[in-house]
């Protein structure tokens, strides 16, 4: 199959996906309220009648932001707390509801809800090891790029002319960095698409095959990948171009932003199963 239909089949499969997608949406949304109701208690607390608050509606300002600061410093410390709790319990759910979902596409994407739970429990721990061994393999890549970057640039930085060499030397490493790093996450996205298919708890041989897989065919893996990124972006651009549009200077508009919130985030998880579904596409046809 080439790159276009395999994205192809990836629309196909997301349009079959419509009651995962709300599904996943509205776990997504009672998540987001545990975080977002005691916010917005601080920012009520903090306020204590202020009309100052009112005026980060209208843009950012300054003195109304250090006077809520100094007011919540307390709260936030403790928001920023729950925060970083509540980041872990996502990436851990993230994790459980990504068996759910490819094990459906697997299936043709048809949905039942026992079964998609079940497929996450069922998969879980091996995906929160192959998630563990690929925050360990970018830790190792950041020193890897980075450490080295570093001393040249450290040493070029001790000559007043070297400015455009400083600034080439960064752009070499954030650039290397983000192109291994893509290839990383095509490297992840094939592990879980081989422990699914085969059923396998063999998580590091699954890592290595799957290195194999995408380097064999590098010139079809990472540009369907970097085809599917393009939709990500594209609804990203939108979402800012209609929030420019709307803005946050009343309540009404503040009820528009939300939903156009709600709308991007549900599109954010259609995309996801899309860009699942394409890459599995391929898989599934150019597996030996």
């Amino acid at each position: 199959m080439t790159i276009l239909k395999d994205y192809l089949s990836g629309l196909r499969l997301a349009s079959r996906s419509l009651k995962m997608t709300t599904m996943i949406y509205v776990i997504n949304l009672l998540f987001a309220l545990a975080l977002a109701i005691p916010f917005y208690g601080v920012i009520t607390n903090a306020a204590h009648g202020s009309l100052q608050v009112n005026k980060l509606l209208e843009g950012f300002n300054y003195t109304a932001m250090q006077e809520f600061m100094d007011s919540a410093k307390g709260s936030i410390s403790l928001l920023f707390k729950e925060g970083i709790w509540l980041a872990i319990l996502y990436l851990l759910l993230s994790i459980f509801m990504a068996g759910g979902i490819l094990k459906t596409l697997d299936n043709g994407a048809i949905f039942k809800g026992k079964e998609f739970f079940a497929n996450g429990s069922k998969f879980f721990f091996r995906f929160l090891r192959l998630t563990l061994y690929f925050i360990i393999i970018h830790a190792l890549l950041i020193l890897i790029i980075y450490l080295p970057l570093s001393l040249i640039m450290g040493a070029l930085g001790k000559n007043a002319e070297s400015e455009k060499a400083l600034f080439y030397a960064a752009i070499f490493g954030a650039g290397l960095h983000l192109l291994i790093f893509i290839y990383l996450l095509i490297v992840a996205h094939y592990t879980r698409f081989m422990i699914i298919t085969e059923d396998s708890t063999k998580v590091l041989k699954k890592i290595w095959a799957s290195v194999k897989f995408v380097s064999r065919k590098f010139f079809s893996t990472y540009p369907l990948y970097l085809l599917l990124l393009a939709n990500l972006v594209l609804l990203i651009l939108v979402f800012k171009f209609l929030s420019g549009v709307v803005g946050m200077t009343s309540g009404f508009t503040i009820f528009i932003m939300f939903l156009l919130q709600q709308i991007f985030i549900w599109s954010r998880i259609w995309l996801k199963i899309w860009f699942y579904g394409s890459q599995l596409e391929y898989y599934l046809y150019n597996k030996d």
